[in-house]
Order: C-alpha cells, then structure tokens, then sequence
C-alpha cells in the first residue's frame, strides 16, 4: 500500500508540476496580451489626438480632392450678388497653387482686378467670396481711384488677391 501511495502521490505530483508549466505558459501569454493591449491604447489615443487636430486644421483648410475650383462665372456670380456689373470685372488670374514646406497644406490664389465700383461694392464683393462653399479670403486689397470719376460717388479701381488654404491628404507610412 505504501508503494501505491508513494506513485500516487508522485503522478500527483507530477500532473501539479505539468499544470504549472502550463499555468506558467498561459501567464506569459497573458502578460504579452495585456502589454499589447496597453500599446494599442496609447496607440490609439496618439490617433485620437491626431484626429482632433487635424478636425481643427480642417475648419480653416479646403480639401484638394473635395473642393472645387472656382470658375470665373463663379467670380461673376459673387460680383453680381454685390451689386457689382459683369462689365467691371477687368480680369480673372489664377495663380499656381503654391505648397507649404514641409507639409500637407497648399495655398491656392486668384487675382481679381474690378474697375469702377464702390468701396461698399469691394467690401460685399469680398464678403460673397469668403461666404462661398470654398471660403476665399482677401490676402491682398490694392484700390486706386478709378480714372474716369465724374462727380457723385467716387469709383475705384480694385487689384484683389484671394486666398483660400487646401489640405492635400498624404499616406503616411504606418507607425
């Protein structure tokens, strides 16, 4: 009896020791599991922040790829909605879209050159761009009196820059 015992004991013995390998093994994959885990979270948490920066940067950048360019009839439209004759827009220029160094945003410019309006009439013509789906903005107001003022309200003539800021989505390279 004692040497049924003595190997009864010792399979017991035996099937604790393999439970523990075992035991040991899962442990180590669970603690693997759970590093991985905490990575992915700062992981993501890096992409959340990322996210919400570049939600931010978007409120003041037109994406390339949505945005359409604007015609000149779409200039005409805003100069009519301003009070401002089709015969008074003198020229239409668009300008390379310049990129920014060193990173996803590019500046895209039109030259708009108008010719016998009101300082009230520049002002509404600017505002109509800037309220526009593509959102121009006035880089650059340059008036001078306009040459043929005959009395009454005075006329200029204006040389405009418009400016509007595209982002220009890039792949990058997984972290």
């Amino acid at each position: 009896m004692n040497e049924r015992l003595t190997w009864g004991l010792g399979g017991l013995a035996g099937a604790t020791f393999v439970m523990c390998l075992i035991g040991g093994v899962r442990l180590g994959e669970a603690r693997a599991a759970a590093d991985d885990a905490a990575n992915n979270l700062l992981r993501m948490q890096r992409l959340v922040q990322e996210i919400e920066t570049l939600r931010k940067l978007d409120n003041n950048a037109h994406s390339q790829g949505e945005q359409a360019v604007e015609s000149s009839q779409a200039f005409s439209k805003y100069a009519e909605a301003a009070g401002i004759a089709s015969k008074s827009i003198a020229d239409i220029e668009r300008h390379p879209i310049k990129q920014f160094d060193g990173t996803s945003y590019r500046r895209d410019d039109v030259g708009i050159r108008l010719e016998g309006v009101s300082a009230e009439q520049i002002v509404r013509f600017l505002i109509q761009c800037g309220d526009a789906s593509v959102g121009y903005s006035a880089d650059s107001v340059l008036m001078r009196e306009f040459s043929s003022n005959t009395g009454g309200e005075e006329r200029w003539t204006a040389n405009l820059i418009l400016t509007r800021i595209l982002y220009v989505a890039t792949n990058r390279s997984s972290e």
